[in-house]
């Protein structure tokens, strides 16, 4: 289990904050629910259960894990479904890796997560009620994870993007209709047990 010294509030270290981390022969297994707030009122969690977030034997571009679900979110008169999908992708060894901080570490590998998503509710219309889609599928977050032989993580990268559909209906959302944004975090100390 990962502790952190300050409220997490990366991609990264919200989907590590209070979940179990174990090793299984040559990989990293996480369980435990991942909690996404990539947009601000609209927090869903993931359930996970002995996903794969490293694999050291894995080649480039092998998927790792992958799992997929619905996760529903009422917001006033509406239930939102979030239709998701999380990969993780092994992007290789590096011999040596230079953190942004300006740290090396040796016998890196990395891997990329991917979460793609699809929101769609329900709008009511006389005695009918008409299915509208908020956001179309996409890729939503790709973090890229820097893991260090005998350290673990120590550089994540991830891009949060999306743009919600044109869908008609006079749907108040508190949230923008595109954003773009990255987060970056680096590891600063650690201490193995």
């Amino acid at each position: 289990q990962f502790k952190m010294d300050e409220m997490p509030f990366g991609f990264l270290s919200g989907a590590l904050n209070n979940n179990g981390i174990r090793k299984e022969g040559d990989r990293l297994l996480l369980s435990g629910a991942a909690m996404v707030n990539f947009i601000q009122g609209f927090p869903i969690s993931i359930n996970l259960q002995d996903f794969t977030i490293l694999n050291e034997s894995a080649s480039n571009g092998q998927v790792i894990g992958t799992t997929s679900g619905m996760v529903p979110y009422q917001y006033g008169e509406y239930t939102f479904n979030f239709n998701y999908t999380l990969t993780s992708t092994s992007m290789g060894s590096l011999e040596t890796y230079t953190a942004p901080n300006g740290e090396v570490y040796s016998n890196v590998k990395a891997v990329k997560t991917t979460l793609g998503l699809s929101v769609n509710t329900s709008v009511g219309a006389g005695m009918t009620t008409i299915p509208v889609t908020i956001m179309q599928p996409q890729d939503v977050v790709v973090s890229t994870r820097y893991f260090a032989e005998g350290v673990g993580i120590v550089h994540s990268f991830t891009d949060i993007h999306y743009t919600l559909a044109t869908y008609g209906f006079d749907i108040s959302l508190p949230i923008p209709q595109t954003m773009t944004a990255a987060q970056d975090e680096i590891l600063i100390n650690y201490q193995a047990n």
